[in-house]
C-alpha cells in the first residue's frame, strides 16, 4: 500500500493519543522497517535534502518541550487568570490618572489602555489583590468586580497537543529521509508544512494564556464628582438676611 495512503491514518493516530513507551528492543520508526534503502531519482533526492535542513533544527532539539517563556507550573498547581473593573467617582480624574499610573509602575505594570476617563492597566498576578485595593482608595466606590477563570486543564491540553505534534514532525522527517520517490516526498511535505502551521498555532495560544496567567487586567472607569450643591436652609437674598426672618413673619407686635 502506498505511503500517501497509509498517512494521514498514521498521523490521525499518532496526534489523538499520548505517546506511549515502546516495547523493550523496539524503535519509533519500526514501521518503516519495510521500506528499504532504495535508489532514488535526483528530483526526490533535492527535495528530501532541502525539507531535510529544514527540519534539522527541530530534530537535533529532542524531545518536544514547552515554547520558549512558557513556565511549567508545578504539578498540583491550579492556573487562574485573574481580572477586576472598577467605576470610582473622583473630585479631580486627571489626577487620579496620574495616580494610576504611578501605582501601575511601582506594581511592575503597564497600561494597556488610556481613553479618555477609562484606563486598563496590567498587573503581575501576584501582586493582584495590593493594587485593586490601593486603586479603592483613589475615589468613591460605585462598582467592582472581580473573576477568577481556571484554565488548568486547558494549558495542559494545549500542552499535551502540542508535545504530541512536535513527536509527530520528527517522525515524518524521518519518513521522508526513506520515501522511495516523488510522489511519496511530496505527500510528506504537505503533511510537514501542515503540521509545522499546526505547532505554531498552538505555541501562540499557550503563549497568550500563559501572558493572562501571569498578568492580570482591571479595567477603571473615572467619573468626575458632581459640584456640591448649596444648603437647603440658605436664603437666596441678602436683604431677607439682613432683615431676618422674625421680623417678616411676627406682626402682631407692630402699632
Amino acid at each position: 500500500m502506498r505511503w500517501s495512503i497509509l498517512l494521514p491514518l498514521f498521523l490521525e493516530a499518532c496526534v489523538a493519543m499520548p505517546e506511549e513507551a515502546p516495547p523493550r528492543g523496539a524503535t519509533d520508526l519500526a514501521p518503516l522497517e519495510s521500506v528499504a534503502a532504495a535508489p532514488r531519482d535526483p528530483e526526490s533526492m533535492g527535495n528530501q535534502a532541502r525539507s531535510s535542513r529544514d527540519e534539522k533544527g527541530a530534530a537535533s532539539a529532542g524531545p518536544a518541550q514547552a515554547p520558549a517563556g512558557i513556565a511549567t507550573p508545578p504539578e498540583g498547581d491550579r492556573l487562574v487568570i485573574y481580572s477586576g473593573s472598577l467605576c470610582l467617582q473622583v473630585a479631580e480624574p486627571e489626577v487620579a490618572q496620574k495616580s494610576i499610573q504611578a501605582l501601575t509602575k511601582e506594581m511592575g505594570g503597564w497600561i494597556q489602555v488610556l481613553d479618555g476617563l477609562r484606563l486598563t492597566v496590567r498587573i503581575p498576578a501576584r501582586r493582584f489583590d495590593d493594587a485593586f485595593e490601593s486603586l479603592l482608595a483613589l475615589g468613591q466606590v460605585i462598582d467592582r468586580r472581580v473573576t477568577g477563570s481556571d484554565v488548568t486543564d486547558e494549558f495542559h491540553d494545549l500542552r499535551l497537543r502540542l508535545e504530541n505534534s512536535e513527536k509527530v514532525r520528527l517522525r515524518l522527517s524521518a519518513i521522508l529521509e526513506q520515501a522511495k520517490n516523488v510522489q511519496d516526498a511530496l505527500a510528506v511535505e504537505k503533511e510537514l508544512a501542515r503540521l509545522t502551521e499546526e505547532i505554531e498555532r498552538l505555541k501562540g495560544a499557550l503563549a497568550r494564556m500563559q501572558d493572562r496567567i501571569s498578568y492580570s487586567t482591571i479595567a477603571i472607569e473615572l467619573r468626575r464628582s458632581l459640584p456640591s450643591r448649596p444648603s437647603a436652609t440658605g436664603l437666596p437674598f441678602p436683604w431677607v438676611r439682613q432683615l431676618g426672618l422674625r421680623s417678616l413673619f411676627h406682626f402682631e407686635n407692630q402699632p
